[in-house]
């Protein structure tokens, strides 16, 4: 092989770090997770989500909104409520798709997740001065702990969710096609 001149770079990864290695079953992709998870700007350290603080709107006996004094709806004490989504489908931001390969039931890992797989150029701002949301280009940090694994529950004959290509199991990195955005890989051309 010949040499090569020039400086060789890493383009998007994902890294993580297992805190704790869960005891169960090893994640299967293109399952529903549930998960706890708590995130942070990997800039300043501003903690942006957790579902261990999650508020949910008050309803009254007949399941109607409660309103706070502003008008708006009155919020409950903060309490745990995991996150349950389709890992592989496109329903998170790619470096949670990708993110959990390899752990297993019970297990705790931190994510850094750079901002090409995140919420990417544009950020995710909330439009509230309180929680102003991610800021463009932010690369974030997440600590996950995956609490359980179960089927994608289909309707019969559903053709699937669509979304997303699924990584190789042990694929933690990205190569995007473009700076600004990652894709899953093109389908070989057709011959005519």
């Amino acid at each position: 092989m010949p040499a090569a001149k020039g400086i060789v770079k890493t383009a998007y990864t994902l890294r993580y770090q297992d805190i704790v290695i869960g005891t169960s079953a090893e994640a299967e992709p293109n399952k529903m997770y549930k998960v706890h998870y708590t995130g942070w700007l990997a800039a300043t350290g501003y903690k942006f989500d957790s579902s261990y603080e999650r508020r949910i709107p008050i309803r009254d006996k007949d399941n109607k909104l409660v309103p706070d004094a502003d008008g708006k709806p009155k919020m409950s004490d903060p309490h745990p409520e995991p996150l349950t989504f389709p890992q592989g489908y496109g329903r998170v931001i790619p470096g949670w798709d990708r993110g959990f390969y390899g752990m297993k039931i019970g297990g705790k890992r931190r994510l850094f997740i750079p901002w090409q797989l995140a919420y990417g150029p544009l950020g995710h701002p909330t439009g509230d001065p309180k929680n102003p949301g991610i800021p463009p280009k932010a690369d974030l940090i997440f600590d996950v702990e995956l609490l359980d694994v179960t089927d994608l529950q289909m309707p019969a004959g559903h053709p699937g969710m669509g979304g997303m290509a699924v990584a190789p199991k042990n694929e933690i990195h990205a190569t995007p096609t473009s700076p600004d955005k990652t894709t899953a890989p093109a389908a070989p051309a057709q011959p005519k």
